[in-house]
């Protein structure tokens, strides 16, 4: 149950969903460790990033909009929505049940140790009453599900009010071309002790076009000191807000007006002392206090790291820790590149972080105030085995807290946990407790028996100090007599946060296993309809794709980079035999990280794999003995003689007629192979009107008629939906109303994988987009008007779905989400399908200028008048509402708000809908 790490922080999209290492519950020996580097550490960090990116970048700038991020949001609110695929009883959330995802955001009742609060960082905010044995989900589907931090409001009379925030920087980059991803949206407040949660909307922008302060949230801070005022102060992207009023208002507290960082913390002693940091990127950078929230007093110490010409040589993030039994210390736990402690890590990695201890004397702490103790060679990075050494992997995975009981217990995170037990005042008395096992290397190495790596949040049950509280990219964990045990129980049950690349049904049965190929866990299986059944991981690394062959005999499944493996797997998951056998003469360096591959439905002993820009065919996969090898071989296999300019990034092969297979690539390009199963047949361009740098994530065949293809594209502001009912001789536009405009451009979501599903003798196509699961009975490709319909959407809601399968065998709907696991459903009637809420068609509409401040005008086909338009801004809320509107009418606008509005308008049985800037 080894494997490599990948840090997170280099996911976008969303993640995003990543940038995530998952806990391995009833792992055994009979889980195969797949994950052998082909790369170092940086490049397969750096493949990762890629693969996401090129996915979802806008074609015409090369980066990740924002914007497009966040509106998106606003534009799947009013596409239509089934009323069937949406009721709870029809969706089963598959899990897997016992596995927690990545996890920033934690906090405990102060007034009841059994009630915990917390928050994937692509998973919702999730609740427990019983200490974690299990949890119930508390944001609404649709809601913004990125959690990044947490707090309560801890004053007597007020600890039913909660914060979280949203929003996550990964790494130490705030590239907006790539991190956008994760971009957040402000607070979210409860008042009923978390049941229930709303967004506070004077932290919402309304300017998504621009990256601003409450995009990211680093953390929360309520006081509780102040019985008069709902004092809150919030350490955001760009500075330090403060509100005096829960939320209602903010002020940026000087001397952060202006500062411009990246990283910033803050913390708050029980009597109002606020401490603050921020990262050395900024105007403002360093360590503040203040007595009174208003005034601050820079305290960082002339030892520290000053040279600020070189950029990223200083301090970067900082991490606060107060002495619960003594506030007047503090520990500030910092990654300072090149200074400071020096750590060796794994795969010929290294990291450089420092410790310092304040105490406070007197006056305005600064001087002979506060003295400051340098901590930073006690730190633990000493060991010739590098993965017990820190690693905070660029910022990423930081945590620090001093025990409540005991002064000198010192907890403190990177990849591993360690526990000090002399205040890091020395090396000699640190020890592991947590992440990797203890003594691993790069050749052999393990992780920690019910814990996990990435430490993000500690804490400590308020009524019982010595038990601690670990959030991970694992998920959460809990340690009883934590100044001694190293013995940890998981809290995962029902907090269901993973994130799966894809999901693995056995196409020809009727039998209940699913696989899921999850984000840093490896392939997970299931073997029972329970929802609430352990999952099991047969095969470690970055779980890819696979396919369950031979009536289940043979599984072959995958992980990052093109690794792939041939196994004998057991009903309950275990592996008794494996084998890899990618091709050895494929360049390892070309596959993409999460790579493709197919078998033939027609006959299984046939498999198609892409690598990198060649296309490789292995025809006699039941000769491959289990032999128990970890290396690729060149045994079976056949390379095309065709070498492309471009990686190929999309394959599917055909069921009627057999044989023929369909492959795009990274740049657009769709090509078709018939009697691909023998010789080196002709590779037929196909042409698919899709742009030079459009991403093909997606070929869907049709079972029953290979002629009949829908093609997806992942990219942002590009058309992203084409079918051919022809075999690729024509193609038409299908996205329909999931386009806000003709030409793609707009608050359209990213489009990630299409299904097409015979039903009843007739066809049900179901498309996995960014804002969650769509589907319709009809590609009306004469006018592009199709009108795709949300399901699941009180269930699934608006995360990302990454992959669709489905089985003609029983009407099995397999769908992974990426950030709330596996749910399935069987389909019972079509009818059941289409039934929504609202079958108003959209009608083809125009709106100029497209950027105005004081008149719109809407143009659209049909009736000369609208029977009522609605504008909402980007929070959803209606700002101005109109009857009666006629195509002449100017609409006004003088008395919005700068911010990027959408309008909405009806027409009789039909609807239209556009956005617009307010300058």
């Amino acid at each position: 149950m080894k494997r490599v790490i990948l840090a997170f922080f280099v996911i976008t999209y969303l993640a995003i969903t990543a940038l995530f290492f998952i806990q391995k519950p009833s792992l055994t020996d009979s889980s195969v460790n797949g994950d052998v580097p082909d790369l170092g550490y940086a490049e397969e960090l750096q493949s990762r990033k890629d693969w996401e990116f090129n996915r979802l970048k806008e074609p015409g700038t090369n980066s990740i909009p924002a914007e497009a991020l966040r509106g998106e949001k606003v534009f799947a609110k009013h596409l239509p929505k089934s009323n069937y695929l949406s009721k709870s009883e029809n969706w089963v959330n598959r899990g897997p049940y016992n596995v927690g995802g990545r996890t920033r955001g934690i906090a405990v009742d102060i007034t009841d140790d059994n009630t915990i609060i917390a928050g994937g960082v692509s998973g919702w905010v999730w609740k427990t009453a019983d200490g974690g044995q299990s949890w119930t989900k508390k944001t609404k589907a649709e809601q913004l599900h990125n959690v990044t931090c947490l707090a309560q409001d801890s004053r007597t009379g007020k600890t039913s009010t909660w914060y979280y925030g949203t929003g996550e920087i990964l790494g130490n980059s705030a590239s907006e071309s790539y991190n956008a991803r994760f971009v957040g949206d402000g607070l979210f407040k409860s008042t009923d002790n978390g049941e229930n949660w709303e967004p506070v909307l004077s932290t919402y922008s309304g300017t998504p076009e621009i990256i601003n302060d409450w995009d990211y949230i680093w953390n929360i801070a309520t006081d509780p000191s102040n019985d008069t005022a709902d004092v809150i102060y919030v350490a955001a992207y760009h500075g330090i807000q403060k509100s005096m009023d829960g939320g209602e208002t903010w002020t940026a507290i000087n001397p952060f007006s202006a500062a411009q960082p990246t990283y910033t913390d803050v913390a708050i002693t029980s009597t109002g002392i606020v401490y603050t940091a921020l990262s050395e990127d900024g105007v403002q950078r360093g360590i503040y206090r203040s007595e009174d929230g208003e005034t601050f007093t820079k305290i960082l110490p002339d030892e520290w790291p000053v040279d600020f010409t070189d950029i990223g040589n200083a301090y970067q993030r900082i991490v606060i820790a107060i002495n619960p039994g003594n506030e007047n210390e503090v520990y500030f736990f910092v990654n300072t590149p090149n200074v400071g402690m020096h750590s060796n890590t794994f795969f010929g990695g290294e990291d450089w972080n420092s410790l310092w201890k304040y105490s406070y004397i007197s006056g305005d702490g600064t001087g002979t105030g506060g003295t400051w103790t340098d901590l930073s060679q006690n730190l633990p990075a000493g060991s010739s085995n590098h993965f017990d050494n820190l690693y905070t992997q660029n910022c990423y995975d930081m945590t620090i807290a001093i025990s409540p009981e005991d002064p000198n217990l010192v907890f403190l995170g990177g990849t591993n946990l360690y526990r000090s037990t002399d205040g890091f005042t020395s090396p000699d008395n640190t020890e592991q407790i947590g992440g990797y096992l203890a003594g691993s290397i790069d050749t052999d190495w393990d992780i920690w028996d019910t814990h996990h790596p990435d430490q993000h949040k500690i804490t400590f049950l308020p009524g019982d100090p010595s038990t601690l509280i670990s959030a991970t990219d694992g998920g959460i964990f809990k340690l009883e007599n934590c100044a001694s045990s190293s013995s940890w129980e998981r809290l995962n049950n029902g907090y269901i946060t993973t994130q799966p690349y894809t999901v693995i049904i056995d196409e020809t049965a009727t039998n209940d296993i699913i696989i899921g190929g999850f984000q840093d866990n490896g392939n997970f299986f299931t073997s029972s309809s329970d929802p609430t059944a352990e999952w099991v991981m047969p095969l470690n690394g970055d779980g890819s794709f696979g396919y369950i062959a031979d009536n289940g005999q043979n599984y072959y499944l995958s992980i990052q980079r093109g690794k792939v493996y041939k196994m004998n797997i057991d009903n309950n998951g275990a592996a008794l035999g494996y084998e890899r056998f990618d091709p050895a003469g494929a360049n390892s360096d070309n596959y993409l990280f999460i790579n493709p591959f197919v078998v033939d439905p027609n006959d299984n002993d046939i498999m198609y794999l892409p690598a990198g820009k060649e296309l490789w065919r292995h025809n006699t996969l039941s000769d491959i003995a289990l032999t128990g090898s970890i290396d690729p071989t060149s045994d079976g296999w056949f390379r095309y003689n065709k070498t492309l300019s471009s990686y190929i990034s999309a394959i599917a092969v055909s069921k009627t007629p057999a044989h023929r297979v369909y492959y795009g690539t990274n740049t657009g390009i769709v090509y078709r192979i018939d009697d691909a199963d023998t010789g080196d047949p002709v590779h037929n361009v196909l042409p698919v009107p899709t742009g030079s740098s459009a991403y093909i994530s997606c070929i869907a065949i049709d079972p029953r008629n290979a002629d009949n293809v829908l093609v997806v594209v992942a990219n942002y502001r590009t058309y992203s939906l084409f079918y051919t009912n022809d075999g690729g001789d024509t193609f038409f536009k299908v996205a329909g109303n999931l386009e806000e405009n003709a030409d793609g451009s707009g608050n359209g979501p990213s489009m990630r994988w299409a299904e097409i599903m015979p039903f009843n003798g007739e066809t049900v196509y179901l498309l996995g987009t960014s804002v969650g699961l769509f589907a319709t009975d009809s590609l009306r490709i004469d006018a592009d008007s199709t009108i795709w319909y949300e399901s699941g959407n009180g269930i699934i809601g608006n995360v990302v779905v990454e992959m669709i399968e489905t089985r003609e065998t029983d009407n099995l709907i397999a769908v992974a989400t990426h950030g709330n696991g596996i749910f399935t459903m069987h389909l019972e009637s079509k009818g059941q399908v289409m039934s929504v809420n609202n079958r108003k068609q959209q009608v083809s509409c125009t709106l100029y200028p497209n950027t105005a401040n004081d008149v719109i005008y809407l143009n659209w086909n049909g009736s000369d008048k609208l029977t009522g338009i609605a504008i909402y801004n980007n929070a959803g809320q209606m700002v101005y509402q109109r009857k009666d509107v006629n195509k002449a009418n100017p609409i006004d606008i003088r008395r919005l708000s700068r911010g990027i509005y959408h309008i909405k308008g009806t027409l009789e049985d039909r609807s239209i809908s556009k956005t617009f800037i307010k300058q």
